[in-house]
């Protein structure tokens, strides 16, 4: 450090301009000050030499222009106009909290728009609804206050048109002294408009000035009656109510207007008139004039009725309807006047009404309560409803809506009930005739459905068997699907206006679809239970054990098996159509044919010509037999072997397997072996039953190779046989029969019809062991016949003791069994499911598993108000005792304990539940809950023994057991409360003293 002076650190601070100073010789003589608050660290856009410089004695960080000896001030250096002023902490951090102040507001501020969102779609959502509401009311009251109104003009007008009041006749006669315009013009113009269909309406009629008030239409009544009766245009049933008004004034004003009107009206009902009014018209006409009381005799409507719903002359017989559109048209327009019942609809909406002004119907009542009547909100009425999105919504009825509903109901049963146009007598002979002919309507309509469904399907079978239907068969479709259209309407007509119900369509069974069912079908395998794929089974290894046969014809040479290419070829084709490939259905023909006998005597010939054959080598093996007494490696000593103790010791399908591929591979070709192997099969001992279905394999399996099996004709055969000896002594031995033939037909070697034979044969016989045959028949192959598509139906189509009664419904149990559905699991929130893995699962009665899984549960959010995690914990604390194991109650009470200090509530909540469910079992003692009782008293001992709850608890409870139930005399209670039971005196315990009275 000789020879250099100071040097201004590096580390140390200068002011923004300040100079810095340093002596020394050589290099670093001189150096640059730094800006204000700048440190000289590495990494501050120092250079590598200004470290260098500093440790060897003032080397400044200057440039070279400025370096030198002696003293000299220090200039500002280039790189610091360029350099940036550096960011401090502090500003930092300030900015980065501004920047995420600014994401905070931003997020809320899309929260609030979401939320403003949300609250607006559920107001617009309510308003909807409270539209919806309100428009229903009001189109109920519209509609109860048009059907009052009417019933009332009805009942007015009756009264003014009354002859026995009078009121008629002086009318008329104040109508002849006002002296009316009889202008030729006028008159005339005003019978053109009515023969033009324009009719005046209501209002119009009501006018002081209107034409048939104003003018004297005496010499043109026949001519208003004539252009009434044969209008210019098609009169609709929009035009009749204002026919009906001006055919009311006409007959208030003039007596002959009737008499020239209801002659014509009846004349086009009859059909005896010039074509002009629709039957439809006139008769509603006649109706019309009946309600208003323009016609006030009502013989000619009962009379047009009796005639139109045919009417029985026997009573009990049924109604023969001729017009039914005549019988819809009295229910429509008669109601409650004519045929005293109110129509269906107006009821309900009556209903309805009533439910809402009630309070409870769909919409809350709301009664508005003021404080004064004056004021503002009385004088409004109306409520608005909560727009609170965590509020329930409830549509409400205003008392606005409500008093309107309420002042309808009562107009509604102010006049509707009271307003009769005809006698009662009349009314119930009218309403007879109508339910009469609606039933006949009814009961047509049912069975004109069934025959469109048959005519349906008739012509799809025609369909696919023609391609096309012909112009006859199209057009009685068409013809038969408008009649039911128009019957379907006018049922439902008669229903609505008579207040019956509509029959119900009964759709036709499968059973009887597939008994009508003709020529090509389309098998959807619809009508079968069970899984597709497992087809007649019940499950894959069932089905795998009856299908999945080996087939020995394309695994062995046919040279081995003794089969010429030929009869190779046949046999082949043969197993497609009665197996099948695999699993799948095969057709019907094959299946369902008959036992198919052969030619004996060719068989027999056969036979001969082989047994030769067979017989010189049996004979010489017998020889070899003498010669020597016993050579294993004869095949006659071989196939016996095989035969007589390897087949009965066989209980496994792939032994079985591997004896008929053995049979097949040293004796198949020998006929003599394959007759000897049938013989074998055929005798099984009754009592070995258990050898049947693998016998029936072997059986299959030969039955693939070889065509020559006797084995079904001589099981048939020794069926039927033992069906004609009706002893006791042989059930055993026809139940093996019955029973082997079940399973050669679940192996498809025996057509489906042996089995179907044997069982009608013991069905027409259904007594005795039939019966036991026949069950054990439908056991055997009952099952695979019903899911089977060509025998479903006649294996479906099958009085007692109870011993038989109980064999009948095994059986079908065994046929048939109820279908199980599998558990459904609930489905709990995770929350719920982990809670459950704690207490039912994990938890054990060591400390080391308590202490984990009270941690866990410690850990569960406790601060959400949302989930009340004590009431979680303590429901599976008590299912881990009632449903977990024997030693979970004493994991739960060890449990309880741990969460004593850090959650007090929990032990305290189980405790509760506790002691309220045995109160619950004391005050409703029941056998089914006595182990849960049971559980719960032992968790309360278990509480008390590791210190979550005191003595106390327990003594009460016992004391509150026992005396629960019945009285105890007041002397011995007193007597127990005087003592203290429990307090120790001297090491002796004071005992209950009972008076002896007691």
């Amino acid at each position: 450090m000789s020879g250099r002076g100071p040097a201004t650190s590096a580390g140390a601070p200068s002011s923004g301009g300040g100079r810095g100073r340093g002596k020394g010789r050589g290099r670093g003589g001189k150096g640059r000050g730094r800006g204000a608050g700048d440190n000289s660290k590495p990494g501050n856009n120092d250079k590598p030499n200004s470290k260098k410089g500093d440790k060897k004695g003032g080397r400044g960080s200057g440039n070279r222009r400025n370096r030198g000896r002696g003293r000299g001030k220090a200039e500002p250096s280039d790189s610091s106009d360029k350099k940036q002023a550096v960011v401090s902490p502090e500003e930092k951090k300030a900015e980065e909290e501004r920047i995420k102040k600014e994401e905070e507001d931003k997020a809320l501020a899309e929260a609030e728009a979401k939320r403003l969102a949300e609250i607006q779609a559920e107001v617009d959502r309510r308003a909807k609804l409270q539209k919806e509401y309100d428009t229903s009311v009001n189109t109920a009251i519209d509609t109860l206050e048009q059907y009052a109104n009417t019933s009332k003009l009805h009942s007015e007008i009756r009264s003014q048109l009354d002859p026995s009041t009078g009121a008629l006749t002086q009318e008329r006669k104040d109508f002849e002294k006002k002296k009316g315009k009889s202008d030729l013009k006028k008159c005339t113009a005003f019978v053109k408009k009515i023969k033009a269909g324009t009719y005046p309406t209501t209002e119009e009629l009501s006018r002081p000035n209107s034409s048939i008030k104003s003018l004297n239409l005496t010499r043109y009544v026949e001519e208003v009656a004539a252009a009434l009766l044969e209008p210019a245009t098609k009169v609709k049933q929009s035009d009749v109510p204002g026919m009906t008004m001006v055919c009311v004034e006409m007959h208030r004003r003039y007596d002959s207007f009737l008499g020239a009107l209801v002659p014509g009206l009846m004349a086009e009902i009859n059909g005896k008139g010039n074509d002009g009014l629709p039957r439809r018209i006139c008769f509603r006409l006649l109706t019309e004039f009946l309600l208003h009381g323009v016609l006030t005799d009502p013989k000619p409507i009962v009379k047009v009725v009796n005639d139109a719903a045919g009417v029985p002359s026997v009573e009990g017989k049924d109604y023969a309807v001729s017009d039914a559109n005549l019988i819809v048209t009295l229910a429509k327009c008669g109601g409650n006047e004519i045929l005293g019942v109110v129509p269906k609809s107006i009821q309900c909406e009556l209903n309805k009404l009533k439910r809402e002004v009630d309070g409870k119907g769909e919409g809350a009542l709301i009664l508005l309560e003021t404080s004064t009547p004056a004021s503002e909100e009385a004088k409004e009425g109306e409520a608005k409803p909560s727009v609170e999105i965590s509020a329930p919504f409830q549509v409400t009825l205003s008392t606005k809506l409500r008093d309107k509903a309420q002042a309808t109901i009562e107009l509604f049963n102010a006049n509707v009930p009271f307003s009769h146009a005809v006698a009662p007598n009349i009314t119930s002979t009218l309403h007879k005739h109508c339910i009469g002919a609606y039933q006949s309507l009814a009961n047509s309509y049912v069975s004109t459905h069934v025959r469109l469904g048959k005519l349906e399907k008739r012509c799809e079978q025609d369909r696919l068997l023609q391609g096309t239907l012909s112009e006859a068969r199209e057009k009685g479709l068409a013809d038969a699907r408008s009649l039911m259209e128009s019957l379907t309407k006018t049922v439902q007509t008669l229903s609505e206006a008579l207040d019956v119900t509509v029959p119900v369509l009964k759709e036709e069974s499968a059973e009887e679809s597939e008994e009508s069912t003709k020529g090509i079908e389309l098998w959807t395998k619809s009508g079968v239970d069970g899984d597709e794929k497992l087809g007649s089974f019940d499950d894959e290894e069932t089905r795998s054990f009856y299908c999945d046969v080996p087939d020995l014809l394309s695994i062995k040479p046919p040279a081995l098996l003794g089969i010429n290419p030929t009869d190779l070829e046949a046999q082949k084709e043969k197993n497609s159509r009665k197996y099948g490939n695999g699993d799948e259905n095969v057709e019907l023909g094959d299946i369902a044919a008959e036992v198919e006998v052969g030619d004996e005597t060719m068989a027999k010939d056969d036979d001969v010509v082989d047994d030769k054959d067979d017989d010189k080598d049996i004979n010489g093996s017998e020889a070899k037999d003498d010669v020597t007494e016993e050579n294993k490696d004869t095949p006659h000593y071989k196939l016996m072997v095989l035969l007589e103790q390897e087949l009965p010791e066989t209980s496994r399908r792939e032994a079985i397997d591997e004896l008929a591929d053995r049979f097949c591979s040293n004796h198949g070709s020998n006929r003599k072996s394959r007759k000897r192997l049938y013989e074998t099969l055929f005798l099984v001992p009754r009592t070995r039953l258990d050898l049947l279905p693998y016998y029936s394999r072997f059986a299959c399996i030969m039955d693939r190779v070889y065509s020559d099996s006797t084995l079904v004709e001589e099981l048939e055969r020794q069926m039927h046989g033992q069906a004609i000896h009706k002893k006791n002594q042989n059930i055993e031995s026809r139940l093996r029969t019955v029973r082997y033939v079940g399973e050669l037909t679940k192996f498809r070697v025996a057509p489906p019809m042996v089995a179907l034979r044997g069982l009608r044969r013991c069905i027409e016989d259904f007594s005795g062991n039939n019966i036991d045959v026949a069950c054990c028949l439908l056991e055997s192959c009952g099952r695979y016949l019903y899911r089977t598509k060509h025998t479903h139906a006649k294996i479906s189509e099958l009085n007692l003791d109870e011993r038989h009664v109980s064999m009948i419904t095994s059986a079908f149990m065994m046929v048939n069994p109820p279908a199980q559905s599998g558990r459904q699991e609930k489905e709990v929130p995770p929350l719920e499911a982990y809670l459950r893995y704690l207490t039912m699962s994990r938890l054990d009665a060591d400390e080391k598993t308590v202490a984990f899984v009270s941690k866990q549960i410690q850990r569960l959010p406790w601060s959400d108000p949302s989930i009340d995690c004590g009431a979680l914990v303590c429901k599976y604390m008590l299912k881990a005792c009632r449903k977990g194991r024997y030693r979970a109650t004493k994991a739960v009470g060890m449990l309880a304990m741990n969460l004593k200090r850090t959650k007090p509530e929990v032990p305290a909540r189980l405790v509760d539940d506790t002691l309220e469910e045995i109160q619950w079992f004391i005050e409703h003692p029941s056998f089914r809950d006595s182990q849960r009782t049971l559980v719960s008293a032992r968790l309360l001992g278990e509480l008390y023994t590791h210190g979550a709850i005191p003595s106390s608890i327990i003594f009460d409870q016992l004391l509150h057991i026992l005396n629960y139930g019945h009285d105890i005399p007041d002397a011995l209670r007193h007597a127990s409360e005087n003592q203290e039971l429990f307090a120790p005196r001297g090491n002796i315990s004071q005992t209950i003293i009972e008076d002896e009275e007691l």
